[in-house]
């Protein structure tokens, strides 16, 4: 894994819900807002339902 993690917090908690309709739409690369588009493909896309380890995220990195 290329650095440090970007931030790491146990205190937020924030359910899918908050998100809006765009969430439960699917949208990837596209905002709620009228921002331009992500210029952008997605090789792998994956949704846990817990959050992984730095190993997790450094092994799936490495895949």
């Amino acid at each position: 894994m290329p650095g440090p993690g970007a931030a790491e917090s146990s205190a937020v908690t924030v359910e899918p819900v908050h998100f809006g309709n765009h969430i439960r739409a699917g949208y990837l690369g596209r905002s709620q807002y009228p921002d331009p588009y992500l210029k952008a493909a997605f090789d792998d896309f994956r949704v846990y339902g817990r959050t992984l380890s730095a190993n997790e995220v450094a092994t799936l990195a490495q895949s």
